[in-house]
């Protein structure tokens, strides 16, 4: 029996089927798994499995194993298999490695063996990392772990149990009504990568052929009082005013303020927001599954850019929701994210789409590659849709069985 934290995000009413964020019951498919609330709750009368989240968002869960008396015992216990410290949401990013090494979650890893756990039955679970940094400090301390692609088994998960998606199976072009062509659902408009595409696609005339969003998220409106001050304000110390002024005029600006307004807001793009809250971020989930239904491909931004300006200047691949959302709806997408993005996703059994000329991926400057993929999406040409939506069908079956192979393996390496 694997017994797994419940966050404090449930006890204000979030439902228990939707966020079961950074655990392990969304990474193995059949799990018998227990909530807990209190460390008291665990039956320590036959073998069992205990999960520490390190998330920030369930670190007073971690404290309690360390401080309550009956935590210390549990994880002493004799018929304690294995320990997982789990924090599989999200990479290392380079910028946290300072985090890594003496805040994060080495001194999780410390603390349990403080305690007095045995180094042996200790497993942190971990996103994927593409790079060996990571791997070879874990090797060097003698830390077993274990890496998987998180957000492939969170789409897999929620499309497999039927929660918070309503995925499209039917890819055949007649069946999209197309009343709009492109999608680009999108948050943080600190972002360059995020602003720059959507007011470049608004000066090109052709937003309006899109369902787009634009959503300010907490951080957004504590530094941004008013979406105009985004043409001025520098608040934020990556956000790049200057870049804005360089697009457009600030009659252009007011125009694009007062279109933001009407067509950008989270309406029927993006689902009520509260529902979908992870810390200060949108999870990404629910969406409009009509959004999908109604268009013929996305434009997805990734949460890494490549951008330096931006003070993004991590060059690793990471897929998160906004990519895997797109595949399990069989949508194809041009992506906005760092250079050799696509090449990563074909190293992993993904196919490119024919209906895009796929060679902004090789190009080294972001700008560049914003550029390419707007100028693809003004000059679109449907005359390779149907191709591409069969390959969208096989990418989705792709996300499918690597989900299943790296599910299985963590059960294995659980179980071990």
């Amino acid at each position: 029996m694997i017994y797994s934290p419940i966050y404090d995000e449930w006890k204000k009413g979030l439902p228990k089927g939707g966020l079961y964020l950074d655990t392990i019951y969304r990474l193995i498919e059949e799990p018998s798994i227990r909530w807990f609330e209190n460390v008291r709750e665990i039956d320590t009368s036959e073998e069992f499995i205990l999960e520490a989240s390190m998330s920030p968002v369930d670190a007073p869960t971690r404290r309690q194993f360390l401080n309550d008396d009956r935590g210390r015992e549990q994880m002493l216990h004799s018929n304690l298999k294995k320990l997982i410290l789990s924090w599989p949401r999200e990479k290392i990013y380079n910028h946290d490695l300072e985090i890594f090494e003496f805040d994060g979650m080495l001194q999780n890893f410390y603390d349990a063996l403080e305690v007095g756990v045995p180094r042996e039955k200790i497993l942190l679970v971990l996103h994927t990392h593409d790079d060996d940094f990571i791997k070879n400090k874990l090797t060097e301390l003698n830390i077993n772990f274990i890496e998987i692609d998180y957000f492939e088994l969170d789409a897999y998960h929620r499309l497999r149990n039927g929660i918070e998606v309503n995925n499209v199976d039917d890819v055949s072009f007649s069946n999209r009504l197309k009343d709009k062509y492109f999608l680009t659902l999108n948050g943080k408009p600190w972002k360059w990568s995020r602003m720059g595409l959507m007011i470049k696609l608004w000066k090109e005339n052709i937003l309006q052929n899109g369902y787009g969003s634009l959503i300010r998220t907490f951080g957004d409106k504590k530094n941004f009082k008013s979406k105009r001050d985004y043409y001025y304000d520098n608040i934020n110390q990556y956000y790049r005013a200057d870049r804005v002024r360089d697009v457009l005029s600030v009659e252009e600006w007011l125009e694009f303020v007062n279109y933001w307004n009407k067509n950008l807001r989270r309406t029927d793009s993006e689902l009520d927001l509260k529902t979908g809250v992870y810390g200060h971020h949108y999870s990404g989930y629910p969406f409009d599954v009509s959004l999908y239904r109604n268009t013929l491909f996305s434009i997805v931004v990734e949460t890494h850019s490549g951008d330096k300006q931006q003070g993004d200047g991590d060059l690793s691949y990471f897929l998160t929701e906004k990519t895997a959302r797109a595949i399990i709806n069989s949508h194809p997408f041009l992506m906005v994210s760092t250079k050799g993005f696509l090449k990563n996703l074909t190293d992993r059994g993904y196919e490119n789409y024919p209906m895009f000329d796929n060679s902004y991926d090789d190009v080294d400057s972001f700008d560049e590659r914003l550029d390419l993929v707007i100028n693809q999406v003004t000059n679109f040409d449907d005359s390779k849709i149907e191709e591409s939506l069969e390959i969208a069908k096989h990418n989705k079956q792709n996300l499918i069985d690597r989900s299943k192979k790296q599910s299985k393996e963590l059960l294995d390496v659980i179980n071990r």
